[in-house]
Order: C-alpha cells, then structure tokens, then sequence
C-alpha cells in the first residue's frame, strides 16, 4: 500500500506524457498515414493545430515535477527529454534585420504583399464600412502619402500642417460647399473640429474611410483620437489592477531587503541591455533584399544571398531605376551563380488569391550571360497598370532555399513601381464612371481584357467589376468579379478626369455559342450597380476566341422600312426615337426587329418593353430589358446613333382570337417604374405611353 501511494502522484504525470507524446507524433512526418485515412482527422485542418495539445501537456507534465523528490531520477530525465527534443532537431531561421528597417513604409509593404491586416489575413481590424477590404493606398501605388479627396464641391488648396498617429491638422480654402475624404480609417474617437467648432464626421461606406462637410471658406480642420468611454474603462480597469498586484506583492518585498548583490546584477543586466541597444548595426545593401509569400513574407536583407535546390545562388542584384514608365524598360543585374536558366517577371501579390496572373504577368524576361552578371530587360508595356509590383526570380523545378535548407516560396525581390501616364478622359459630370476595352488576348486557356477605367469626380468608394458574358438573346452565360486591378487599383483611388489602365485575367468560360456581347459593370457589393457597359462582341475565330468593338451606326439599315415615328420624352426632352421595325415569321417565332436613334445622351440607363397584349389588352408575353439582347445601355448611346435589335416572339404564346405588340420605355426605380412620355410625329400622344407596333400578316 507504501508503494503505491508513493506512485500515485506518477498516475497523472505518466497520463499527461501520453497525450504529449500522441500530440507530438501527429504533426511530424511520421503521422501523414494518419491524416490521409483516417475519417474525419482532415477537418482538424493543420496537424499544427495539434500543438496547443503538446504546448499544454508540456506545461503539466513540466509542473508535475513539482510532486516527485528533487532527487527523483525522472526529473532530470525529463528537463534532458524536454531539452533534446525541442531543440536537439531545431532549424532556426532568422530575418536579417534592424530596428531601423521597421518602419512606416516596410510595414505597409508587408501589408501590401501579404494581404495581411496586422498580422492575419482576415482583416478582422478593419472598420466595418472599409468593404471591401483595402489592398493597397494612394502612399504604395504613387508615393504620395496624404492625399486628400474632394468628393463634391470644388477646393482650390489644401495643406497637411501637423500629421501624428493620433491628430492631423489641415488648412483648406473650399472655393463652395465641399465634402471631403481624408487618407485615415475611420475609428470610435475619431473627431474633428472646423475652424475650432466640433463638426460631424462620418465613415464613407465602401472606403471607410472619415469624410465630413465644410461649406465655402478658408478653414483649419483638425482631426484627434479621443478615448471612447469602453476604451477609458478598460484603461482605468487595467490601472486597478496593475496597483492591486503592487499591494498584494508589496508585503513580499517590503520584508525582503534588496541587498547589495541583487543590486549589482540588477545594475548589469541594465547596462547589458542599454549596451545592446546602443550597439553601432551595420547598414546592409538594398541588393540583398528579398521575400515570398510563403516563409519570409517581410522584406529582409540576406547577406549570404539565397541558396536553390540545384545548387544555383543569387549573391546580390541591382535595378537601373527604382520606378518606371509604360514604354520604358526595366532592367535588372543579378549576381550569382547557375543562373542561365533563370525568369524574371513582374507581378503583383494578387497572384497569392488569383494563381492564374503567374500565367500572365505584366512582363517577363529569361536571363542573358554578361560577364559575371545575367541581365534581365522587362520592357514595361505601354498599357500597364499603375503601381507596385514585385519582380519574382523563377528557376523551373528549382526552388529557392531558405538559410537552414528548407524549401521557400517563389522568390521576389524588393518592389519597383510603374508610374501613370496621364491620359485625359472626358467624362459628363453626371457620369460617375466609364471603361472601355482596349486588348483582348487568350493564352493558354486563360482571357485576359486590358480595361480603362475613368471617372469624373473621386468616387471615394471601393467598387467591385465584373465582365459579365451575354448571348444574343441576352442570357448570361459567365461572369467575372473582383476589385480593379484585383484589389491593388481600388476605384477610390481613381484620379479625376484620367483613363486608368487595368487588366483582368480569368478563366476560359466552357460551352460558349460562337458569338455574343462582352458587358462590364461596376457596383456597390450587396447595393447599387453605378456602371453598365457594353465592352465589344465575343466570337470564335479558326484559332482562338476574339473580341473585337462594337462598330456604331448612323445610318438606318438597307431594307428597314420606315412606319411609325415615336418618340420617347423625359421631362419633355426628346431622347430617343423608333425609327423604323420589320416583322417577320421565322419558323417557329415571329421576328420582330426594331431601330431605334438618340436624340440626346443621357446618363440613365432605361429598359425597353415589348408586349404581347391579347383581344382584350391582357398582357400575354413581355420583353423588357436593354437593347441589343440587354447589353446595350441607354447611356452608351451617343447623339443620332441608330441602334437595332431583334426580338424574337414564339408562336406558341401569340393567341388565336388575335393580339397586339406594344412598345415603350421605362425607367427601373426598384419601387417604381415611370414610362417615358411616347409621341407620334405629330405630337399626339399614345395610349399608357406604349407605342403599336402592326405586324405583317
């Protein structure tokens, strides 16, 4: 009974080894059997996870310690087993860096190429109105850190006099009343005084980020972090506590006297540290700089350079410019060794969410021998996106190596950013935006459309695009959505008045008819659509898919005979007019072909109607949508262009008794739907503002 008692206390201990044992065979190699087979174990997700088991059964077997004699055999076994086992296999790797390499820029370039907030991918920091999640910022794409935003109204100076973490002061002359966006996130605490008159701030939605109002004059705004009253609770709870573990910990010291010996270690330790932070840290070149986005995703130095599989090794390399314009050539030196084989190319880290730009880079590049040296020459096209990019250094079935050997991600040097070229676009005032296509190719199975994005005035929010396939019948048959530029051409951050160059590479859509209407729209996740734009026609060529643009026309067609004219009127503005229509009976279906011309342009997109009406005026059959098969917007229409379209009506639903096809316009309100005001030609107006239409017999 001795005996046993004195092993009781090993009973728990020896249970908690179990687990520790168990937790740490599952996220070694030897366990991959494990979660190949065994059912359900995958949903675990990561066999890391499995070390909060071991991280915990440490933890107590560590403390059970405490139960045995000091003199227990077991204990230095186990601080001998602990020892070898968490440091006996370690592979350390460490980022060469210094405190002056943290900083402002470093981290936002972290953000940048990572796509994490802080330190998660979840962006869980982020104020609920920046949706979607920001990639990039104005201070990463041009280099200009506070730009500030006029999203109504007209500023003629604006002037950041004081900018702190917590407080920024700004002097503005609005020449009119004036909304304005600054480059902050909005927070709980932010407020903001004009002219030293506490005034409302708001977040913008889409953007987050703090806008408020000024009317016209000459102001000095000042923008503070104040403490909400959860945060000042929180503060003052963690100061109780604080002074309570002094009280508590004070009869413990206050009867212990400090003695001369601890003061002196105490004393040593100090200068120790104050040594170490003083210590002069060697400046280590920018040509060693390097990052991916698998192990090492911060921007370090690597002064022995970067090791590959195949035994090749990048020393240093150098760039000829830090930034570039479209039409000019990159052109970057490495040094190193079995290179010959090398591609360089330029990317964005949007490759990490969207694998296939790795099959469309902006440029790339293999290697050329000079001397000691492998040049790269990326010719930068004349079409490029804005921003930064990051050259990835790529040797095929070569990976790059990290100091221990182990295998890293695709390799990418220090960032290089491709200037704009400012190209005027005119744009109405009441046009919030516009896009066209300029190119369209298919590699490998892969569309990619180079767009142009403009706006008139700064949208202040972040949009999501989409390219939206149509058939001519106007079903849609595929689409594509993400932010411009997939997140690193935000429409925030559009300048006024300029075309923005964008591109877009996606996926081959399957079982495509040989022709159809290729559609661009811009819109509000979970609200409103604010551009809807038809980008050129779809069809199979003997090759390859082709796009090309929609040809406009002015002229009726031959054989469209004239008989009715309609006109369309909003406000008693004349915008369009139906020209001319044709029927006629195509085997199964009543073809039904209508011109129609602009009177004027305007920025509202309205629907057309087409209805089938029966002997007694009930509605049988109806059409209603855009033009040309609902991809053809009113608003795309220019001045005396003749627009046709076919409809096709089914036989099956004309009804016998007899019937009558009406035509009209509509303008889509969500709760409303107004039809604009038909007139024939000599004024008179139609009944319900529905024009009819006499089909051929």
């Amino acid at each position: 009974r001795a005996r046993a008692s004195a092993l009781f206390p090993l009973v728990p201990l020896l249970f908690t080894l179990l687990v520790l044992l168990v937790a740490t065979f599952m996220i070694t190699p030897l366990s991959r059997p494990l979660w190949d087979h065994l059912p359900l174990l995958p949903f675990t997700q990561f066999p890391w996870r499995f070390l909060s088991v071991q991280a915990f059964g440490a933890a107590l077997a560590t403390g059970g310690l405490a139960l045995l004699p000091r003199k227990h055999l077991l204990v230095p076994l186990w601080l001998a087993l602990l020892t070898i086992s968490g440091l006996g296999a370690l592979r350390t790797d460490s980022l060469p860096l210094a405190d002056a390499d943290v900083t402002a820029v470093s981290l936002a370039q972290y953000e940048w190429f990572t796509g994490n907030i802080g330190s998660t991918v979840s962006a869980e920091y982020l104020p609920p109105a920046a949706t979607p999640r920001p990639y990039t910022s104005n201070w990463l794409n041009t280099g200009q850190r506070h730009a500030l935003a006029v999203l109504r109204g007209e500023v003629s100076g604006s002037n950041l006099t004081l900018f702190k973490t917590d407080e920024q002061v700004w002097q503005i002359t609005a020449v009119s009343p004036a909304t304005l966006q600054f480059p902050t996130l909005y927070w709980p605490g932010w407020v903001a005084q004009v002219n030293g008159a506490q005034v409302e701030i708001r977040p913008l939605p889409g953007s987050g980020l703090i806008t408020l109002d000024v009317p016209a004059g000459v102001h000095t705004i000042r923008l503070r972090l104040t403490r909400t009253p959860l945060r000042l609770a929180a503060e003052l709870l963690s100061l109780v506590a604080l002074a309570l573990t002094l009280f508590l910990l004070w009869p413990v010291w206050g009867k212990r006297p400090f003695g001369r010996r601890k003061a002196l270690v105490g004393g040593a330790l100090l200068l120790l540290a104050l040594a170490a932070r003083l210590w002069p840290q060697p400046k280590l070149p920018a040509n060693t700089l390097t990052w991916d986005l698998a192990q090492m995703g911060y921007l370090h130095y690597a002064p022995d350079g970067i090791p590959f599989a195949n035994g090749a090794h990048l020393h240093t390399y150098d760039y000829d410019r830090e930034a570039v314009r479209p039409g000019e050539t990159l052109t970057i030196v490495v040094h190193g060794q079995q290179l010959a084989e090398a591609e360089a190319a330029l990317l964005t880290p949007a490759v990490l969410r969207w694998p296939q730009l790795a099959q469309a880079p902006l440029v790339n590049a293999h290697a050329e021998r000079e001397a000691e040296a492998f040049i790269f020459h990326l010719p930068i096209p004349t079409d490029a996106p804005p921003g930064l990019y990051a050259p990835r250094l790529h040797l095929a079935d070569a990976p790059a190596l990290t100091p221990s050997g182990q295998r890293r991600g695709d390799l990418f040097l220090r960032p290089v950013r491709v200037l704009a070229v400012p190209e005027t676009a005119v744009l109405p005032q009441t046009a919030p935006a516009d896009v066209r296509l300029t190119q369209f190719e298919v590699i490998d199975g892969w569309w990619t459309a180079h767009l142009q994005w403009a706006t008139a005035r700064p949208l202040g929010q972040n949009y999501n695009a989409s390219l939206r396939f149509l058939d001519e019948a106007g079903n849609l048959l595929a689409h594509f959505d993400a932010q411009p530029g997939y997140g690193y051409l935000p429409s925030s951050l559009w300048p006024a008045g300029q075309w923005v160059a964008d591109r877009l590479t996606f996926a081959l859509p399957e079982a495509l008819p040989p022709t159809g209407a290729l559609m661009a729209q811009l819109y509000e996740i979970g609200g409103q659509t604010v551009l809807y734009r038809r980008l050129g026609l779809w069809q199979q060529g003997e090759a390859s898919w082709q796009i090309r643009p929609y040809l406009r026309q002015f002229a009726l067609p031959e054989g469209g005979t004239e008989r009715e004219t309609a006109v369309f009127l909003a406000n008693d503005a004349p915008l369009m007019q139906l020209r001319a229509y044709q029927t006629a009976f195509d085997g199964d279906a009543l073809t039904l072909t209508l011109h129609w011309q602009a009177l004027n342009e305007t920025p509202r997109n309205y629907t057309r109607f087409v209805h089938l009406l029966d002997g007694a005026g009930n509605l049988r059959w109806q059409a209603d949508g855009m033009a040309q098969g609902n991809s053809y917007p009113t608003s795309q229409w220019q001045h005396d262009e003749i627009i046709s379209e076919r409809i096709r009506l089914p036989l099956s639903v004309l009804p016998p008794e007899g019937y009558q096809i009406v035509v009209g316009w509509y303008e889509n309100l969500g709760d409303a739907w107004p039809r604009l005001t038909a007139v024939a030609a000599d004024g008179s107006p139609f009944a319900a503002n529905a024009v009819p239409l006499r089909p051929e017999p």
